[in-house]
């Protein structure tokens, strides 16, 4: 026969199976309404159902790709860094000017409206 802690006065005895399984119920039973009781669950609870709230939420918005390092750092470059324009053998711009973007790409928006 086990042993059990009865809950009257906390005293070991020896149970049957059937008292033992009363006994853990009985203590089962208590660790919940303690849980309830506690003012932190539901605390606990809201933020549990508010987070998967949140994730359903993002699971249906359209979140473009992130692209990768490498393409990030070549647009980059491209905006922050001036072109440099070399000459070559049938070009009449000589070698070493150097342009940024925006400068070129106003200068072809002109050319563009003069035609």
């Amino acid at each position: 026969m086990p042993y059990a802690l009865i809950p009257e006065g906390f005293t070991l005895k020896k149970v049957t199976k059937a008292q033992e399984k009363a006994v853990k119920d009985k203590r089962r039973h208590d660790d919940v309404i303690a849980i309830l009781n506690n003012p932190e669950t539901i605390t606990l609870i809201a933020g549990i159902i508010s987070g998967g709230l949140l994730i359903q939420q993002l699971k249906g918005l359209d979140i473009p790709e992130i692209p990768d390092y490498e393409g990030v750092v070549a647009k980059i470059d491209a905006k922050l860094n001036p072109v440099t324009i070399v000459k070559d053998k049938t070009s009449a711009i000589p070698s070493g000017i150097t342009a940024s973007l925006e400068t070129l790409t106003s200068a072809l928006l002109e050319r563009e409206q003069n035609k």
